[in-house]
């Protein structure tokens, strides 16, 4: 097949696929770092949180290893070969699975940080029933987030050429999900990010630095929610305004790593808010560092993820 032959721009679908599969390795990179930084400092985290950190990487790693690997068949394996570029490569679909489990399970951490904070501070009903609230959006949506990726897969490799994925089906489908991803992550922002504030304008606020501690969780939540909607929604709009290209793939392959990164964003910050936790009762306690650390705040012992039975055993 001549070049002039090829039925869509190359320069916009797999220039655009070169330069996501680009951006997705430096996104990538940036999570090896965090799960660095990670196991570095969360040596107190239960198994099951570390099982998890270590799941969703090896997830991202596979996405990775699919998407350079595609990009490689389709430029380097393949090249001068044109009529290549019409044919579906599996992996070129299958990252996409590796994306949806990691989201899911991150946005199922969330729901977790959620019923984790409404259960410590029992005390108020309005923030108890908001748990529940976070369980009920995460469960449907995730399950129809998978399902519409399985069902994207299985019809996509059944397709004769990469021009049959711009097809009707395969449009309305993406921009499902894509609506479904997007609406999920603001929803459970918006929920830590309430609860967070009700917890502030509580009997907690008597203490300052628990204020203080609170707001920077606030904030902090806010990031971590924004950062993976704006990119399902800026996916969507290049989606919906370039339908016959891959420019959507600049915020669609990094998605998977960005679900990783506010994972790992969200539990190496502990830190840093426990930090400022204890210097800010400290310096109004005026009372040696040492001692300010083993203050009795609520706060601060909810940050942690430690396992309870090994502390039972040690005692």
């Amino acid at each position: 097949m001549a070049l002039d032959s090829v039925p869509f721009a190359l320069g916009p679908t797999y220039g655009a696929y070169l330069w996501s599969a680009i951006l997705c390795t430096s996104f990538w990179a940036i999570t090896c770092v965090q799960v660095f930084i990670y196991f570095m400092r969360s040596s107190k985290d239960s198994k099951l949180i570390k099982y998890m950190i270590l799941s969703v990487w090896a997830l991202d790693t596979i996405h990775e290893a699919m998407i350079v690997g595609s990009v490689h068949v389709y430029l380097v394996t393949n090249f001068g070969d044109f009529q290549s570029f019409m044919t579906v490569i599996p992996t070129m679909l299958l990252e996409f699975l590796f994306q949806v489990i990691a989201s899911t399970i991150t946005q199922g951490f969330f729901v977790w940080r959620i019923f984790q904070l409404s259960t410590h501070y029992s005390l108020w009903s309005k923030v108890k029933s908001m748990r529940w609230l976070a369980f009920a959006i995460w469960v449907p949506f995730g399950c129809l987030q998978i399902g519409l990726c399985v069902l994207y897969i299985v019809k996509g490799l059944q397709s004769p050429t990469v021009l049959t994925l711009v097809s009707p089906f395969f449009y309305n489908q993406t921009i499902v999900y894509l609506v479904i991803a997007s609406a999920v992550d603001l929803a459970l922002s918006l929920t830590i990010t309430v609860i967070l504030y009700q917890l502030r304008h509580s009997e907690l606020s008597q203490y300052s630095s628990t204020s203080s501690a609170l707001k920077k969780l606030i904030i902090i939540s806010i990031n971590n929610g924004i950062w993976t909607a704006l990119f399902a929604i800026l996916d969507l709009i290049l989606y919906v305004a370039y339908p016959t290209t891959t420019l959507y793939l600049i915020f669609d392959f990094t998605m998977c790593s960005l679900y990783t990164n506010t994972l790992l964003a969200n539990l190496n910050a502990r830190d840093y808010v426990a930090s400022c936790l204890a210097t800010e009762v400290m310096m109004s306690n005026n009372m040696p560092a040492s001692s300010s650390l083993e203050f009795p705040n609520p706060l601060e012992s909810s940050m942690r993820f430690d396992d309870r039975s090994k502390a039972k055993d040690r005692k």
